[in-house]
C-alpha cells in the first residue's frame, strides 16, 4: 500500500514518500519518485519492446492515463 492510501486509511503515519518530495501516489510512484528510477527505466524498456513486438504499433501510445490504468 503506498503511504497516500494508508495515510487516508489511518494506516501510515504520513501520506509522504521515503524521498521526500511528494505524496506516495501511484502518479509519483509509477512515474516521478527518484527511489524508483532505475525501475522505471526498465518498466519503459519493457513496454518499448512489446510494442515494437505488436504488428501494427505505430498505433500504440503510452500515456500517463495508460500507465496508470485510466485509459
Amino acid at each position: 500500500m503506498l503511504n497516500e492510501d494508508g495515510f487516508r486509511t489511518q494506516i501510515s503515519d504520513s501520506p509522504m514518500c521515503d524521498c521526500g518530495m511528494d505524496y506516495e501516489s501511484v502518479e509519483h510512484f509509477l512515474l516521478e519518485c527518484k527511489l524508483y528510477s532505475e525501475y522505471r527505466r526498465v518498466m519503459f524498456e519493457d513496454i518499448k519492446e512489446v510494442i515494437q513486438s505488436c504488428k501494427d504499433s505505430r498505433y500504440v501510445k503510452i500515456s500517463v492515463g495508460l500507465l496508470l490504468g485510466q485509459g
